[in-house]
Order: structure tokens, then C-alpha cells, then sequence
């Protein structure tokens, strides 16, 4: 009996102890488990989310990566494209103020070409061959370049006395050493005696033939006689040489030539500052010299350009070189000829 009832006591004391944990123990601990669940939940809907936009992000990052790198290659495709524009329309440019310069220049120098024709022409235009000799008209003509109206109105005569009648001087020219040809002088030396006597009367230059020149009797009707320097081993020229060297002589000392003067100004100091400090720049960017040794360098490129004149032109060229070079050497895939 007694053990029955401490047996119920113990079952009663039992089912008490369940009821009152899960009446008030159990709850509090469900509902911890159950916001950690939920927490849990949260933090691994979180991380999905989180993953979801990290994944969202690095595809639109390599989008706009991959856009911007179109867009760059596209902005350096029209870079150079507009590069190579800039270039051919430069070249175009200077080809065009080049040929323009090139048929000035040439024009100017026709004129000058035909004013000492015309020149010459007037000092020296009366031809007179002595002589039978071996004339031969139609070969003379094609050597005649552009002087054909002194050969048409050249006079052909039968002695030497005939031909300088009219003359009142008579240079003859000479290439052979004797007793009575010691007395010569350089057309150079004469020319300025030539051309004072020709203001007051005819005046003779007399050459002889190609093969013997002038003989002791031909000197007789010379008043001057003329050797033009030569060297010792070939000291006689030939006919057509010996006429051209004394016209040449003639001329020049007429003064009637006037050299074509320089369009372009001198540079100034100035302007020449501003090309040394491009060379020196674009040499450096080439890594034709160090920085340590730029000024060394500079110096001897200086002296190079010292030793002759620059105009603006020549400035402008040489500044336009070493812009040029400098582009290049930025754009190594870009050639002009593309």
C-alpha cells in the first residue's frame, strides 16, 4: 500500500513536472529556437541576395568594360583616321604651295635665263666666220641652242682682214706659249677693257680653228691677246669652250645679271629659339640623346645650323621635321602612306 502511494505520489509529481515545462519552460525556448531559425533564414536569404547582385554587378561591370573598351578603340580609330586626314590634307597642302613655289621659281628663272640671252645677244651677236673651212650649216643648227638668230645672220667671208674690217680692237684667243703670245691676260682680266672699248666701237674676239687655233699670222691682226687658265696637262679647250668662257666673262662683268633675291625673310633669333627647343625635344623623345647630355648635343646642333643662313621658310621646314617626327613616334601605327 505504502509503496503504491509513494509509487502514484512520484507519477503525480512527474506529470507535474512535464506540465508545468511545457507550460512555461518549453515556449520561451521554442520561440528562441524559433527566431534563430528565422535569423538563420534571413542571413542565408541575405547571402542568396547578396550573391545575386554581387553576380549582377561583375556581368554589368564586364559589360561596361567591354563597352568602354569599343568605345576607346572607337575614339582611337577616329583618332587616327582623322590623324591620318590631318596628314594627307598637310601633304596635299604642302605639294600644292610647293608646285605653286616650283613654277614661280622656274618662271622667274626663264626670264632671267631669257633676259641673259637676251643680254648676251646684244653684246655678242655678230658672227663672222672666216674662211672656207668645214662649215657645215645643219650641223651648226642643232647646236645652236635657242641662238639660231645669230647663226642666220652670221657672215661668212674669204680672209680674216675681210671679217675685222670694221673693227677697231681685236682680243684673239690663244692656248700655245711662244715668243709673241707672252702677253696674255684672263678673259676675267680683260673683260672689263673689252667692254669699255665696245662702248665706242666694234670689238673682235677671234678664236681659231678647233684643231690648230690661231696662227702667227692671224696674231699679227690682234691687238690683245687672251689665254684662259687651264692646267698644264690639257691647256687647250675646245672651240665651243673657249667662246662660251669668254661670253661667260663678258656678262658678268656687264653686271647685267641681278641674282633672284630671297623671298623669304631672315629668321629671327627668336624663331630659331623656338626650332632648337623642338629639336631638342623630339630628339629626346626618339632617344637619339640622354637629358644629361641634351645641351652637349644641342650645341654641336647648333653650330650645324650656324654655318648657314636660315630664312623663315627654311625655319618653318626644319620646325615642321621635328613636329612631324614627334607625331610619328607617338602614333607607330599610324603611317602617313595609309
Amino acid at each position: 500500500m505504502n509503496i503504491n502511494a509513494t509509487l502514484l505520489g512520484q507519477t503525480i509529481m512527474f506529470i507535474l513536472f512535464v506540465w508545468f515545462c511545457m507550460r512555461f519552460v518549453w515556449p520561451p525556448i521554442m520561440q528562441v529556437l524559433t527566431a534563430r531559425k528565422q535569423l538563420i533564414a534571413d542571413g542565408l536569404a541575405a547571402g542568396e541576395r547578396g550573391k545575386h547582385e554581387l553576380e549582377l554587378a561583375s556581368r554589368h561591370a564586364t559589360e561596361g568594360m567591354h563597352e568602354a573598351k569599343q568605345k576607346a578603340a572607337d575614339v582611337i580609330a577616329q583618332a587616327e583616321k582623322r590623324a591620318t586626314q590631318i596628314v594627307e590634307e598637310a601633304k596635299g597642302q604642302a605639294k600644292g604651295e610647293g608646285d605653286r613655289l616650283v613654277a614661280g621659281a622656274k618662271a622667274e628663272i626663264e626670264q632671267e635665263v631669257h633676259r641673259a640671252k637676251e643680254s648676251l645677244r646684244q653684246q655678242v651677236a655678230d658672227l663672222a666666220i672666216a674662211g672656207a673651212g668645214a662649215f657645215d650649216p645643219l650641223e651648226a643648227r642643232k647646236m645652236a641652242c635657242w641662238a639660231t638668230d645669230i647663226l642666220e645672220s652670221c657672215r661668212q667671208v674669204a680672209t680674216l682682214a675681210e671679217a675685222l674690217a670694221d673693227c677697231t680692237l681685236v682680243f684673239g684667243a690663244t692656248a700655245r706659249m711662244g715668243l709673241y703670245r707672252q702677253h696674255t691676260r684672263s678673259p676675267r682680266e680683260w673683260a672689263p677693257s673689252i667692254l669699255a672699248a665696245a662702248q665706242n666701237g666694234k670689238v673682235a674676239l677671234l678664236f681659231g680653228p678647233e684643231d690648230d687655233g690661231l696662227s702667227n699670222d692671224d696674231l699679227e691682226q690682234c691687238h690683245h691677246l687672251i689665254r684662259i687658265p687651264s692646267t698644264t696637262v690639257y691647256p687647250s679647250l675646245n672651240l665651243a669652250q673657249a667662246v662660251m668662257i669668254c661670253a661667260y666673262e663678258l656678262y658678268a662683268a656687264s653686271g647685267a645679271f641681278e641674282p633672284l633675291p630671297e623671298k623669304s625673310p631672315l629668321a629671327a633669333s627668336g624663331m630659331k629659339e623656338r626650332m632648337f627647343a623642338m629639336w631638342e625635344q623630339t630628339l629626346l623623345e626618339i632617344g637619339f640623346m640622354e637629358p644629361d647630355k641634351a645641351q652637349h648635343m644641342m650645341l654641336g646642333i647648333r653650330r650645324v645650323f650656324a654655318r648657314g643662313v636660315l630664312s623663315e621658310d627654311d625655319v618653318r621646314i626644319l620646325m615642321g621635321i621635328a613636329r612631324q617626327t614627334r607625331w610619328y613616334a607617338d602614333h607607330p601605327r599610324v603611317t602617313p602612306r595609309e
